[in-house]
């Protein structure tokens, strides 16, 4: 018997937003319950040193916490908050009743808060991506709004991107498909074609205002190709000629590919 999980629910999105109704019993949970689960376990060294954006969407880690056991234990108790619904509270405190958390029992209040947060509204983030780009949803519903939360606390590049309105096959959501940065709160929400022309779209897409945060400007679902053009992409803006000839960014792009999946 799974718990009440409403505390996921982001604060500025409503049912009628979303692609699908959220109650018990939808694959929302399930989803991101799903990514969670599928992601490795490195160490912080590896994590922050060594994987790229991408490879980071398939991996779990935790600042200054080295201990490979612990970091196990930490996931665990993200999915277990999934699962049952737990608060921030509630996850906190069950996590540090563990007297073998030794390296966890270091961590400031602050720094927990960025853990559950950002884990688990990634984790959200992901199964909503999942429903809105499913074959049936976004016949229902093929434009995407950006909705940031525009308090105090939300960052200026975020807040730049708040009512950006796109249809789903545009490249902007590649890099902005909620979370955008750690403790983002901000949501993507499905459209109807007529949501979207009494939101204020007009039928060309608009200059994209900012950019998200270093290291989230991934799509949660992105798989191996789209990271190897995102890869491709990055390097001609910061090159010269060669790179920027298209025909040499396919024959790089299939190169990569061929060796990604030997």
């Amino acid at each position: 018997q799974r718990g009440n999980r409403a505390f996921l629910m982001p604060e500025n999105q409503t049912q009628q937003d979303s692609a699908q109704p959220i109650t018990e019993g939808t694959r929302l949970y399930d989803d991101a319950l799903k990514w969670m689960e599928q992601r490795q376990i490195v160490l912080p060294d590896v994590y922050y040193n060594q994987l790229t954006d991408l490879e980071r969407l398939k991996a779990f880690s935790v600042a200054r916490v080295t201990v490979l056991d612990e970091l196990a234990k930490i996931h665990d108790s993200l999915m277990a908050a999934i699962d049952k619904g737990l608060t921030q509270k509630d996850w906190r405190d069950q996590l540090l009743s563990d007297p073998d958390l030794i390296e966890t029992l270091k961590l400031s209040k602050g720094r927990l808060d960025n853990v559950f947060r950002t884990n688990i509204q990634h984790a959200y983030s992901a199964g909503i991506a999942r429903q809105q780009e499913g074959e049936r949803a976004l016949k229902r519903r093929p434009f995407f709004q950006y909705d940031a939360i525009n308090d105090s606390r939300t960052r200026p590049a975020h807040a730049a991107m708040d009512n950006y309105i796109a249809r789903n096959d545009d490249p902007v959501w590649r890099r902005w498909t909620p979370i955008c940065g750690y403790r983002c709160r901000c949501v993507r929400i499905a459209l109807t074609e007529a949501q979207a022309v009494a939101r204020g779209w007009t039928g060309q897409a608009k200059p994209v205002p900012s950019e998200p945060d270093d290291g989230f400007g991934v799509h949660p679902l992105a798989d191996e190709t789209h990271g190897v053009q995102e890869a491709i992409n990055e390097r001609s803006k910061r090159t010269g000629p060669f790179w920027n000839n298209p025909k040499i960014q396919d024959q790089m792009l299939s190169i990569l590919l061929d060796v990604n999946n030997k």
